[in-house]
């Protein structure tokens, strides 16, 4: 995934992961918003397919204008056939 910076160190930042046009991530998709790590575990041939998976970054700029900006990305996120032995 593509990373970001702020030159603002002290601002804090909400990092959230999510199915385009959903509230949530798929549920074999889980996410570490600290290291932005995505763990997929698909564990049934239901989940094969493509996810548009979309990441959002918020920093709360309240100490300078009280905004909050967003940055965000989307990537496709593809799980192939696969055989559980």
């Amino acid at each position: 995934m593509p990373g970001f910076s702020d030159a603002d160190l002290a601002d804090t930042h909400t990092k959230v992961a999510r199915e385009e046009g959903a509230s949530a991530l798929p549920s074999f998709v889980s996410f570490n918003s600290d290291d932005f790590q995505l763990i997929v575990e698909p564990t049934s041939s239901d989940h094969v397919g493509d996810y548009a998976i979309e990441v959002v970054v918020t920093d709360s700029d309240s100490a300078n204008s009280g905004e909050q900006l967003s940055i965000s990305g989307t990537f496709t996120l593809t799980v192939n056939p696969f055989s559980c032995f």
